[in-house]
Order: C-alpha cells, then structure tokens, then sequence
C-alpha cells in the first residue's frame, strides 16, 4: 500500500500512551503503523537521493535537544549535515544551546560559506542585550540573522517556511527518563513540533484545505 500511495494518514499509539492502556503487561515493540512511517520515509529518502544529482541546492532547517550526550551530534546529525553540504544545500538555525550550536560550529568548521547559513532569533530575544551582541557577532562573520515571530515556536515555523527540508532527531521517551530521571514529564518538545509542522506542510500541498499551523 505505500508504493501505491502518495502519503500516509497514520498516527500510532506513544509509549506512554501503551504503558497506560497495558499497564505492567507493556512491552516496546515497533508497531506496524509504526512501520508504515518508517517504509514512507525510507521511500522518501530513497527517491531524493536518486534525483539529488539532478536536483537544485536546497535549505536544510536543523533543530534538536539542547542538552545532547556526548555521542548524540556525531550519531545523529554529522553524517546529515555531510551529505547536505555534499549536495550544495543551505542552511537555518536556531541560537539555542545544544544542536543549534554544534550544528553552527560544525557548518564553520567543514567550510560552509557563512552565505548558506541563515540563523533565526524570535523577536523577544532579539530585544535582549546579549542576543543583539550575538548577533553582530554572526553578521560580522556574514552569516544572515533573521529576526522573525514573537516567540520560539513562531521562530521555528518561520523557519519551517523557509526551508524545504528537516535535520533533526528528537530523544525518545526512554532516553529522556534514562536523562532526566524522577523529573521526567511527558511532552511534545519544539524538535518534535518542527517534524509535525512538517509534516503538515507537506499535507496541505496533497490535501485540498488543509491548514498549517
């Protein structure tokens, strides 16, 4: 059924959402929903790489946890962003700790042109001294600054519209607990709402009405 579909209507339980529904009989499984999504964005993958020699440079939005392990840039994110840079693409970033910054740092460090980077501040941090002095600090350095939405969320949609793709990985539930211990609460991070909003956008461009958010 996915390769003769164009997109998948789909959402699978959380694990949390297993653990209270099961209780103690819960064991982690990748359901085949679950599945589903996984084979759709193993097709996706499959058919960008095959036209990626053909196809024009494009904008990457990265995004992520702010306080990663050690591994966790290295596993997750620089193989990405080598085969972005490997393509000619752009990119757009946030000022947070954690991904953003590797992510910047790493951009630097492989010689991507401060031209391909673009990164976003929400307008109540670019009213805040230090932000301002960060900022300069970019612009010297030729980096673009854009200051857009009022807030971090409508930052990161900003930058959702301006770019045509996601680098990012957001914990699992049971990295987080193993992270965060007794102060773990369930949540839907930024990282994850940037994947969602995503995916929306795609939605909207198949499904007449669909609105993004």
């Amino acid at each position: 059924m996915t390769a003769a579909s164009d997109y998948d209507i789909l959402r699978y339980h959380t694990e949390a959402e297993c653990r209270a529904l099961y209780g103690e009989k819960y064991r982690p499984r990748v359901s085949g929903t679950e599945k589903n999504e996984i084979r759709r964005r193993e097709a996706g993958a499959a058919a960008a790489a095959a036209t990626s020699s053909a196809a024009a440079p494009r904008t990457a939005f990265i995004s992520g946890p702010l306080a990663p392990s050690s591994t966790y840039f290295a596993e997750h994110y620089a193989p990405r962003l080598d085969a972005a840079i490997a393509q000619g693409d752009s990119f757009v970033v946030g000022p947070s700790a954690g991904i953003d910054t590797l992510a910047r740092e790493y951009l630097q460090q492989r010689g991507v042109a401060p031209a391909h980077v673009a990164v976003y501040l929400s307008q109540a941090e670019g009213k805040l001294p230090r932000w301002r002095a960060f900022a300069d600090g970019l612009r010297a350095q030729g980096v673009a600054v854009v200051v857009a939405g009022k807030g971090h969320t409508e930052r990161d949609a900003a930058m959702t519209a301006a770019s045509d793709y996601d680098i990012l990985r957001y914990q699992t539930e049971a990295e987080c607990r193993a992270l965060y211990g007794k102060k773990y609460r369930p949540r839907v991070s930024g990282t994850e709402l940037n994947e969602m909003r995503r995916k929306q956008v795609a939605l909207s461009k198949v499904v007449p009405g669909m609105r993004n958010s």
